[in-house]
């Protein structure tokens, strides 16, 4: 999938920041108020989600929360529209490296090959999107399962997801 960097468009959206427990956009208050939406399979047509964030905006939804990094179509929708995107980073491991028993033992040190490339997708999506104002926010650890939590132990599980946040900070500071 290719990527546009963000136009002037966006660049005047202005960015959603964070200040303290609140958030703000251009200085003023900001309350989130989002919808979410897919993931799809292949096929759904630019019309379609045309359509679609024109009825979400209409119904009075500020930001789409999105499970796939999206495409330059969804971005352009979403600007155009003036939503702000939430955008979960997949990494799919997760989901079912509890059956891999030797994937949840790696995942424990942090120098393993599921790691790298765990902390490399994360890296790459936090660059991809660091400068575009649409993003309001990226999410890195999807719906672990709890049982996942448990047998790997919260606190590893916490340090883990929390490095991955540091990965986002680090390379996307304002997002």
């Amino acid at each position: 999938m290719s990527y546009s960097p963000p136009t002037t468009d966006s660049a005047t959206q202005g960015r959603i920041v964070a200040t303290g427990k609140a958030l703000r956009h251009r200085s003023q208050p900001w309350f989130l108020n989002a919808v979410s939406y897919g993931p799809f399979k292949s096929g759904h047509s630019e019309a379609k989600l045309a359509e679609d964030f024109a009825l979400i905006r209409q119904m009075g939804f500020n930001s789409v929360r999105v499970y796939e990094l999206p495409s330059d179509a969804l971005l352009r929708e979403a600007r155009a529209q003036g939503l702000k995107l939430i955008i979960g980073i997949p990494w799919a491991e997760h989901v079912d490296f509890l059956a891999r028993q030797t994937w949840a033992k790696e995942l424990l040190h942090y120098d393993s090959p599921p790691v790298i490339a765990i902390k490399q997708c994360i890296r790459e999506a936090a660059i991809r999107y660091a400068h575009d104002d649409t993003v309001a926010a990226l999410l890195v650890g999807n719906e672990i399962e709890k049982t996942l939590v448990r047998w790997m132990g919260p606190e590893k599980v916490k340090r883990f997801i929390e490095s991955l946040i540091d990965i986002v900070h680090h390379e996307a500071p304002r997002c």
